[in-house]
């Protein structure tokens, strides 16, 4: 690496560089998407993931609370986020086991 007086000093390997982190524009969070400007993973599925269904522009996260109340999967009145994904987690395995029978491994 050369310097303005033109002395060489090489970078010490052992030293770490650390990332220059750059938050999102929405909340403090660690922006994950750069473009068109810097958002987390929320802020960013909130203003730009869509889903068109039958010709229909839909925002994602409406698409999967309409195809898991289609399959009884979304919250059941007075469950717990902790209820909720065990029932998820063994529908996921029921539906793993079906499509894997008699399928060698």
């Amino acid at each position: 690496m050369e310097r303005r007086n033109g002395k060489t000093k090489e970078r010490d390997p052992r030293k770490k560089v650390l990332p220059v982190m750059e938050s999102c524009a929405e909340c403090p969070k660690e922006s994950k998407h750069k473009h068109p400007y810097p958002l987390c993973d929320k802020h960013y599925v909130d203003k730009f993931s869509y889903q068109v269904v039958d010709g229909v522009r839909i925002p994602f996260k409406e698409w999967v609370e309409i195809e898991l109340k289609k399959q009884g999967l979304w919250f059941n009145e007075g469950e717990t986020r902790r209820e909720w994904f065990a029932r998820m987690e063994e529908h996921g395995r029921g539906t793993l086991l079906k499509l894997s029978k008699g399928k060698k491994t």
